[in-house]
């Protein structure tokens, strides 16, 4: 079953993004074979840009992310369209999509450099919150999946000065 634009929105994390494109507009905005035609067009485009509209004359990208966190993106430039949601309605946005994913794919999974010492610590520090007295399920599994995720995405950031939440939970209370 192919899933639907929506459905890959909300499943990948989609984003677009639209900036003014480089490329000059003359010459490449309109190859329709009459001079005058493409001279009134690019006026057109001309005057919505410096009116600050970036959808007169955008490179779009579009940004997709994989459920473990791998993010790629794909770009088509010379985008003449009147907003995001003009610009959605045409093939390319979809076709985005699928270049974005496809590109994420191919970037290695993201992994955590975790030592036997980090992950003692984690694991001290779940059973040490699952066997408290004084909080209930709820708060024990909150508190577990809020101390992971903080230490997790610190861990993954790489900053030298971070320091895990859990740091000496496997001394204090060890495993065994």
């Amino acid at each position: 079953m192919d899933m639907t634009i929506k459905e890959k929105e909300t499943t990948y994390n989609v984003r677009l993004i639209a900036t003014q494109d480089d490329a000059p507009v003359r010459g490449n905005a309109l190859a329709s074979g009459d001079d005058e035609e493409d001279r009134r067009y690019e006026d057109m485009i001309l005057e919505r840009l410096n009116a600050g509209d970036v959808w007169a004359w955008a490179q779009v990208e579009v940004q997709a992310s994989l459920p473990d966190g791998r993010t790629g993106s794909a770009y088509l430039g010379g985008c003449s369209y009147d907003d995001a949601n003009n610009f959605k309605e045409g093939g390319y946005y979809e076709d985005l999509i699928s270049e974005a994913l496809i590109n994420a794919e191919r970037l290695d999974a993201p992994c955590i450099d975790a030592d036997r010492k980090l992950m003692e610590d984690l694991l001290s520090f779940v059973l040490f919150t699952y066997r408290r007295p004084d909080m209930d399920d709820t708060r024990k599994l909150h508190s577990i999946v809020d101390t992971l995720a903080h230490d997790l995405n610190g861990t993954l950031d790489g900053d030298e000065f971070f320091s895990p939440r859990v740091s000496g939970y496997s001394k204090e209370f060890p495993l065994i």
